[in-house]
């Protein structure tokens, strides 16, 4: 039996003064959040507890939801929806795509307007904003389409009017609404400074923004907010960015160039080593900088000691594409290998007004959606010009040794003349391969390229990179090169028990068939209780036989 008690009318405006609840997330300041239903059951029980005596009515909890649940929906809550459809129009797939400033400027101005008019009439505004993370959402790579996992009405999101992130999503709303009508961009680094008393910490920042963007269905680029470079590349790359600037990825007294924001690449040009005319292009994902440094050194050593009297064998190291995360990877190096894992290569023509002889070989892929004109570069100072008698020609190729260089398969080409060769249709996809550290933490960053951010689930058709080649470091290759990495027991680290629990966990998210090996793996990583980093393997060996002979193992299956 409840003990009788009464609620006085002060008390029970205070309880509907914090009606509502925040967006359930993975950062520290969800403490309190819940769904609407929770909020509208809160809500309920206060206002039922001014007149009902809980002791003499145990009734009075279903009486308050069958009854004044509706009424309040109307009376007391003002839920006002970011960006997104009513919760019973949300169907079983999200789909981002950008959106022009002007109609994002305009249904944030919505947004704001109609919270301002829900204050004036002395409601209660409830922000609700659609969730991003993978408890609503899931991925399909099969597919490539993210699909809801749960009720539509489950999607929703409550943020209280009388929260502080309440204020930082609407400062967040204004300072992103000001951003687009100015036509100027900022990092959330930026924005977090323009009010450090109001967010706090930098996570708050990075989680609205990224909550904004999914509510209104587009990447968080059609923001015009960024986040600062992190990503590096290096390798025979030279990339077009909308301005046209140029940037070489092959400067040779650099250990890597900053990636470039992905959405203002409009071009890229992949130049092979001279006098080998290479039919793929490999790209190998580093996990994190110290490794994507050896590596880079270790190149650079072998290319200057034999110059060009490389074997076939060193050519063929010679003309990787080197990407690192530096770690867990942001949004940008993720959008730029997916870019790349999905680029087609092909060969262009070489029309006439060029000296053919001089011309370059090259794989161009330009953006669907550029209106640039294709051409060939003449050879510039970052690489070495070479004949086209130089060149040992594939059959396979289909080659045509006047007209040598390549460009994508996606821009029509322009049309052929009576007197020209018309482009073959050959393209080319590169092959992304990854190297990551023998750890649990190695692994889940390897399923973060592959599959995706737990926590922006919702975008991970535009980030996640399936065809990953996984090239280790595993258990398994402990064994198989014994000598060259047990040799230095230092590079044996024990594992903790922080270790195991991550790897256990790590465990459950591979549940698709592609990495059902890597589930194999972590589990002989337990069993034999030790990891070992990629810096303890020696980076001589690593380059010149480990990397070499399982890509060469891949490609010849």
């Amino acid at each position: 039996m409840f003990s009788d008690f009464s609620i006085s009318d002060s008390d029970s405006e205070s309880s509907l003064e914090s009606i509502g609840s925040v967006e359930a997330n993975e950062t520290d300041d969800s403490e309190g959040e819940q769904t609407l239903d929770a909020l509208l059951l809160d809500a309920s029980v206060s206002a039922t507890a001014t007149h009902i005596r809980l002791g003499r009515h145990h009734a009075a909890l279903s009486f308050a939801q069958s009854h004044l649940a509706p009424q309040l929906r109307e009376s007391m809550l003002a839920v006002v929806r970011v960006g997104a459809a009513p919760a019973e129009n949300i169907g079983d797939l999200i789909s981002v795509a950008h959106k022009q400033p002007a109609v994002l400027c305009r249904a944030m101005e919505a947004v704001l307007g109609e919270v301002r008019a829900v204050t004036k009439s002395l409601k209660h505004p409830v922000l609700a904003l659609v969730a991003k993370d993978d408890s609503v959402w899931s991925y399909n790579p099969l597919s490539h389409r993210t699909t809801l996992k749960c009720n539509p009405s489950k999607v929703w999101r409550m943020v209280k009017s009388d929260s502080a992130r309440f204020d930082q999503i609407m400062k967040c709303l204004e300072i992103t609404l000001d951003l687009l009508k100015r036509n100027k961009t900022a990092a959330k680094r930026d924005i977090f400074y323009r009010n450090v008393g109001l967010f706090k910490r930098q996570s708050n920042v990075d989680d609205i923004v990224e909550s904004i963007a999914c509510s209104f269905n587009v990447p968080r680029h059609s923001l015009n907010i960024f986040a600062s470079a992190k990503g590096l590349v290096k390798g025979p790359l030279l990339l077009t960015l909308k301005n046209n600037s140029v940037i070489s990825c092959n400067d040779r007294v650099s250990s890597g160039i900053l990636i470039p924001l992905v959405s203002d690449i409009i071009k890229m040009e992949y130049r092979p080593f001279p006098t080998s005319v290479a039919t793929r292009i490999r790209v190998l994902l580093v996990e994190k900088d110290a490794s994507f440094t050896g590596i880079i050194g270790e190149l650079n050593r072998i290319h200057k000691d034999q110059g060009e009297k490389l074997n076939s064998g060193e050519r063929f190291q010679k003309n990787w594409i080197l990407v690192t995360g530096k770690g867990y990877p942001d949004k940008n190096t993720h959008a730029f290998i997916n870019l790349l894992s999905r680029a087609q290569f092909s060969q262009s023509m070489l029309t006439g007004g060029l000296d053919e002889r001089n011309a370059l070989v090259s794989w161009i892929w330009t953006s669907p959606n550029s209106t640039m004109q294709l051409e060939v570069l003449p050879p510039d100072s970052d690489f070495v010009p070479m004949d086209i008698d130089d060149i040992d020609y594939d059959d396979e190729d289909d080659f045509d040794e006047e007209h040598d260089s390549w460009f994508s398969a996606a821009v029509p080409s322009t049309p052929s003349s009576t007197s020209g060769p018309t482009a073959p249709s050959t393209a080319y996809t590169p092959i992304i391969y990854g190297l990551f550290d023998c750890d649990p933490h190695g692994v889940e960053i390897l399923l973060c390229y592959m599959f995706g951010s737990q926590k922006n689930a919702y975008e991970s058709p535009h980030l996640a990179t399936p065809s990953i080649i996984p090239l280790g470091l595993f258990p398994s290759d402990l064994n198989v090169y014994v000598g060259e990495i047990r040799s230095n027991s230092a590079s044996l680290i024990p594992m903790t028990l922080k270790d195991r629990k991550k790897c256990l966990a790590v465990i459950k998210r591979c549940v698709f068939k592609s990495v059902k090996f890597v589930r194999k793996e972590l589990q002989r990583l337990l069993w034999m209780g030790v990891k070992v980093e990629i810096q303890g393997v020696p980076v001589e060996f690593l380059v010149t036989t480990l990397l070499v002979e399982k890509m060469l193992l891949v490609e010849q299956a």
